[in-house]
């Protein structure tokens, strides 16, 4: 479905400024987490009702798609991976595979 790669630098910077339009609580949980999109170039947006922040990063993209995950989960993942290339994978079933060195971890998208 999407499939990319980028620098875990870029990809932290991104998602802290999109996080901040990100909404905290909300019935609505497609406002609490941040769309990921891949076509052309990586783009990331939060969005709250109010206010929405879109950054763009650089990345390899291999599969183009666009998927929502939880701003803070995802965030928190990167966060924790080492200093080196991430591989964002997602598949049809909306379950996301990251790599980064030896570290591996999997969330569910929206």
């Amino acid at each position: 479905m999407i499939k990319f790669s980028c620098e875990k630098v870029f990809l932290q910077n991104a998602i802290a400024v999109t996080s901040r339009a990100v909404a905290q609580k909300s019935s609505i949980p497609a406002l609490e987490g941040l769309l990921i999109h891949a076509d052309q170039q990586l783009t990331i947006s939060g969005y709250n009702m109010q206010t929405g922040i879109r950054t763009g990063v650089d990345a390899q993209i291999q599969s183009p798609g666009r998927i929502v995950l939880s701003a803070r989960l995802f965030g928190e993942m990167i966060r924790k991976m080492p200093d080196d290339v991430i591989v964002f994978d997602a598949d049809d079933k909306l379950t996301v595979h990251l790599t980064c060195g030896d570290a591996s971890f999997e969330i569910i998208g929206l």
